[in-house]
């Protein structure tokens, strides 16, 4: 892979409440690939791991969304510091200073999550978090999201990162990805379908349409009734007819 091509991927996943005294684990995984795995999510492309780390989160933390981000900011600093390593391969001359914070930009970087609630506050366009302490983490990663780097968002079963976290987890998807050193964004027929759902990548993720439903959930074709026996109607309402508040007889307090 020619240096001025490459990016840096880095996937994270965690596990929440899963160690002694109600502590959450989290790990990552961190590779090189061409930049073309960023938008590319039909193929697959060559991906090489450099690092990779599992261990305890240093904090108790609340819910799982907290475990996911606390984890993804361990990601993103790797992240970055994969990143300055390529840039001073790429340029030896890179001097201290501005610039050396600036060169590392240049390399396009991803963070991959499996989360669909985290990588929803990673791409929203104001941060809504209830938690202050996990508002904090979560605005650090989206601040790194502005120097070159993307959120992209896999299934559970893509997500090589999992069995670093979770004994349950397979980890013969991880193992072939580290054999044949290639990954995709996109779905990937080596993936196992434990959980048998469609495969489709979010729209804002800048992939296609695979398969059918909203991240796995079939969506019901026109005209085809639900499973209580509901049939379709005209103008898309269902059998039975829906009616107004004041038809009902609902008061409504204004």
């Amino acid at each position: 892979m020619p240096l001025d091509r490459l990016c840096v991927v880095g996937a994270s996943d965690a596990a929440f409440d899963n160690l002694p005294e109600h502590r959450s684990q989290a790990g990552h995984i961190i590779g090189v690939a061409p930049a073309e795995i960023l938008d590319d999510h039909e193929n697959h492309h060559s991906f090489v791991p450099m690092e990779w780390k599992t261990g305890r989160i240093k904090r108790v933390v609340r819910s799982t969304l907290a475990a996911e981000a606390y984890g993804m900011g361990t990601t993103a600093e790797g992240l970055e510091w994969f990143r300055a390593i390529l840039a001073e391969m790429k340029d030896v001359s890179v001097p201290h200073g501005p610039e050396c914070r600036t060169k590392p930009m240049l390399i396009p970087g991803a963070l991959v999550t499996d989360a669909k609630s985290l990588y929803d506050v990673m791409v929203a366009d104001r941060l809504n978090v209830a938690d202050r302490r996990l508002s904090l983490e979560a605005a650090l990663i989206r601040q790194q999201l502005k120097s070159n780097i993307q959120a992209k968002w896999v299934r559970s079963e893509q997500m090589i990162a999992d069995c670093l976290t979770k004994s349950s987890v397979d980890s013969s998807y991880m193992r072939e990805v580290w054999r044949s050193a290639s990954w995709t964004l996109g779905p990937d027929v080596r993936a196992p379908s434990t959980r048998k759902r469609a495969l489709r990548v979010p729209e804002s993720q800048g992939g296609g349409h695979f398969g059918q439903g909203h991240f796995g959930r079939k969506q019901r074709p026109s005209g085809e009734g639900s499973s209580r026996g509901e049939s379709s109607g005209e103008g898309g309402l269902s059998g039975r007819e829906r009616k107004t508040p004041a038809e009902a007889g609902t008061r409504l307090d204004v």
